[in-house]
């Protein structure tokens, strides 16, 4: 069988050179990632180029698990994916239901996944401490995620929370008060 399939691809090879003008000097051969090639009578396999003289994925793909197979690596956050190795290009991504996202108790931000931090919890980068929806309310100070200047954290312990505008509102009138009184009196 594989005699068979060796000598099918060897005369497609064939057949694509004689297509482009190009003569095979002998038998055709398909070698896969890391085998010699010349661009000539030995070839590399699908979504793999000759460089140097040896195969090596082409641009956009990567080699798969077993180095015998070019696959198509993952451009975009939360692409599609069928191995965690297409998610390379995001620092920590796994491949997940058919897409490239981070791994459980993790989020994504700045092109990789960090580990999720909560208030309270220690850390070593404001890039691992996360609130959902309130990311740009906490940071690690002091190797603690901590809520942010102007920010306070919450009575249930799980948010950070900032003056609410009624409160605003209610200083701003007091001051109002206290400016009109005085200019009265």
């Amino acid at each position: 069988m594989a005699n068979i399939i060796r000598f099918q691809i060897s005369m497609l090879s064939v057949a694509v050179f004689a297509m482009m003008g190009a003569q095979a000097s002998g038998p055709v051969s398909l070698g896969g990632i890391g085998s010699p090639c010349d661009g000539v009578s030995k070839l590399c396999i699908a979504n793999a180029k000759c460089y140097d003289k040896v195969c090596e994925c082409a641009d956009g793909f990567i080699p798969d698990r077993s180095q015998r197979v070019c696959i198509e690596e993952t451009r975009e956050w939360q692409g599609p994916c069928t191995d965690d190795l297409q998610c390379h290009k995001f620092e920590g991504a796994i491949c997940s239901k058919g897409i490239c996202d981070c791994q459980p108790n993790y989020h994504f931000l700045g092109g990789k996944c960090w580990t999720t931090r909560h208030l309270n919890e220690e850390c070593t980068d404001d890039n691992e401490c996360y609130l959902n929806p309130h990311a740009d309310r906490i940071e690690c100070s002091s190797g603690i995620c901590g809520c942010r200047d102007g920010y306070h954290i919450t009575d249930t312990g799980d948010d950070c929370s900032g003056a609410s505008e009624l409160w605003k509102v209610g200083i701003t009138t007091l001051l109002a008060i206290q400016v009109i009184k005085s200019l009265l009196i």
